[in-house]
């Protein structure tokens, strides 16, 4: 969540872009316009790149297989299945003194956070922390609702790459799922759809934090309700559900 907000564009041209740049952005614009057309789930990888480079004209590199790979393992993945969910967000009370919103950016280290008004499920807005820089650089507190980016709202059935897309057009790069009642489900960054699309990627604020997995005396375990039972019973020898079984908690 580190990555700068778009520039706006100010009708000037950019810096050139050297010819086998332009090529490659274009061979991408391509490649997601093919991957956003409705296809069988039974479309093999194979099937797609002989599509792709048909339609690019020339073959398929090493880097854009994997790329096919990616968004084809992801078909039918939305919203929902990459989101931070709602008991994990960071976000900010609008009434919030400005030192708590400074505090709560250095604890957190998030560059982008959602900002409500008494409850999470009425967002409205984000504060970007380069937008709190200028009052502490000048030491002058400010409300929090003068410095209010405009966040997006996404249904969690959205999928990936049509939520790229909402993404790109609204110029941001952080988005709140809301259910059908309109309350908050949960958040995604743009970081989060990218890492779906071409992998994990990893800056210097990340972390590895493995999920909480406690073992107690009488035997019984505590356990972070997303460690996957595989994991679990694989790590201690037990079967916890019957075969055939979903891997999930009710």
């Amino acid at each position: 969540m580190s990555d700068p907000e778009p520039p706006a564009s100010d009708g000037q041209p950019e810096h050139p872009q050297h010819p086998e740049q332009r090529g490659s952005l274009s061979r991408l614009r391509t490649l997601f316009r093919l991957l956003r057309r409705p296809r069988g789930q039974s479309e093999t990888i194979d099937a797609l790149v002989a599509t792709a480079a048909d339609e690019l004209g020339t073959p398929i590199t090493p880097q854009e297989r994997v790329l096919i790979g990616n968004v084809l393992k992801g078909h039918g993945r939305n919203a929902a299945d990459i989101m931070v969910p709602r008991v994990d967000i960071v976000a900010l009370d609008v009434d919030q003194p400005f030192a708590e919103v400074i505090k709560c950016m250095v604890e957190h280290g998030h560059s982008r956070v959602p900002v409500y008004r008494e409850t999470l499920d009425d967002v409205i807005g984000f504060v970007h922390v380069k937008d709190v820089l200028g009052p502490v650089a000048d030491r002058r507190p400010i409300k929090l609702s003068r410095l209010l980016r405009k966040v997006l709202f996404v249904a969690p059935s959205v999928p990936i790459l049509d939520m790229l897309v909402q993404m790109r057009q609204a110029r941001t790069h952080i988005a709140m799922v809301v259910d059908e009642f309109g309350g908050i489900d949960g958040l995604v960054t743009i970081e989060d759809v990218i890492e779906e699309i071409v992998g994990e990627i990893e800056d210097e604020h990340d972390v590895d934090a493995p999920p909480v997995l406690i073992v107690r005396p009488d035997g019984s375990i505590i356990a972070d309700a997303r460690i996957p039972i595989d994991a679990i019973e694989e790590q201690h020898g037990t079967r916890l559900r019957p075969p055939g079984e979903e891997d999930a908690v009710d």
